[in-house]
């Protein structure tokens, strides 16, 4: 889809309920500066359990090639 397509709703919803548009226009902008920090946060928090990840899996491989090595 669109990326914030949700938020173009907004207006349509406000306009429905008689709130004007610079109060719908108000809160798309609220709208999307969220769904950006929402956005740096999880690709922050995703980057961050990528590390924890290959962090926890390379002492347990490292055995495993140190091993092959000893017996070649």
């Amino acid at each position: 889809g669109v990326a914030g397509g949700s938020l173009l709703l907004i207006p349509m919803a406000c306009n429905l309920f008689g709130i004007s548009t610079d109060v719908a226009m108000q809160v798309v902008a609220i709208g999307f500066i969220i769904s950006v920090v929402q956005d740096s946060a999880e690709t922050a928090l995703n980057s961050s359990t990528d590390v924890l990840f290959t962090a926890a899996a390379c002492p347990p491989a490292d055995a495993v090639l140190e091993s092959d090595a000893a017996r070649a």
